[in-house]
């Protein structure tokens, strides 16, 4: 058996659901359809279709009457469908047809599978459609929610992460390119906020768009005298491997990334300054597991933890119960 709907469609055969009822619908509604048997290359023989002796066909009030020659017109199995065709599983011979039926190139055990096939049917499970598109909805909305919640200077990023270096364009603008991005795919978005190793990704496109991080013309990827691989995921898993490496690269493509910037932002000046923010790595991977991919200078990484609503004399004492 084939398709999204596997599970469902086992539970009905196996009779563990309220009823045992297939439908089948139909892409074309007004067309009806004849479907026949799939030929099996590995058995020879007819796919869900018992080959029977004729000993044990005596012992058998019902059974599907098949020859063994492929070419040969398969009068006894044909069946002619519609939208709305039914198999009832609690009778024997609905039970014996579906058993093949279900095998055949015109049979998709889902909608998506039909449309992406040449199958004429797909098996029809009450609630399976509606439950899609409702985890659609939720997807779009949280994607939206994300990009909402996300301070507009990291918009940038989240553009250059999903492939397109818009620093030249308005926060609105690309707000307005993520946001279609989240109605058509809004796993991509989601994605590239759940993540934690897009922080890494971010940086490398960042390495590459300013040419600390080159391509020769082998196809070989390198920063300074490290050869990083021959492609993007290589180079990726390389400074993951090689945490200096990574350290010399961030170091390169924001030299302001180890220093503090002389003027403190309103939000969090007053708390950096009376001492009572936590260290700057608890800070920083604190940062990053909420989805934070913009700058990492100090200030700018609490500015974010503070815009998000997070107390950064709380997380400080987070952080002191954690070395204890």
């Amino acid at each position: 058996m084939r398709g999204n709907n596997i599970d469902d469609i086992e539970q009905m055969e196996n009779g563990t659901m309220s009823d045992k009822i297939i439908e089948l619908r139909s892409i074309n509604k007004e067309v009806e359809v004849w479907i026949e048997p799939a030929w099996d290359g590995t058995t020879s023989w007819w796919a869900g279709i018992a080959n029977l002796s004729e000993e044990e066909k005596k012992g058998r009030p019902h059974y599907v009457k098949m020859s063994s020659d492929p070419k040969e017109a398969v009068h006894n199995a044909k069946i002619k469908a519609s939208h709305g065709h039914i198999f009832d599983l609690s009778k024997a011979m609905d039970r014996l047809n579906w058993a093949w039926v279900k095998h055949s190139p015109e049979v998709a055990m889902s909608l998506d599978e039909a449309q992406s096939s040449k199958a004429s049917f797909y098996v029809h499970i009450e609630g399976i459609e509606a439950s899609k598109s409702n985890k659609l909805v939720e997807l779009n909305h949280e994607a939206r929610g994300r990009i909402i919640a996300d301070p507009t200077s990291n918009y940038v990023n989240r553009a250059l992460l999903l492939g397109l270096d818009m620093s030249k364009e308005s926060p609105e603008v690309i707000k307005e390119y993520l946001f279609s991005v989240a109605d058509e795919t809004p796993k991509k978005i989601l994605h590239i906020y759940r993540d934690k190793s897009m922080k890494i990704n971010l940086l490398y496109l960042k390495a590459k768009r300013d040419g600390k991080i080159t391509e020769d013309d082998s196809g070989v990827l390198r920063f300074s005298k490290f050869v990083l691989g021959t492609n993007e995921g290589a180079a990726v898993a390389f400074l993951v491997a090689n945490e200096d490496v990574l350290e010399l690269l961030e170091m390169e493509a924001d030299p302001g990334y180890y220093k503090e910037p002389i003027k403190a932002t309103p939000v969090t000046a007053n708390v950096i300054e009376g001492g009572i923010e936590p260290s700057y790595a608890y800070m920083k991977a604190h940062a990053i597991g909420m989805g934070y991919t913009g700058s990492m200078k100090k200030l700018d990484v609490a500015g974010y933890l503070s815009e998000m609503g997070v107390s950064l004399e709380e997380l400080r004492e987070e952080e002191d119960e954690t070395i204890k």
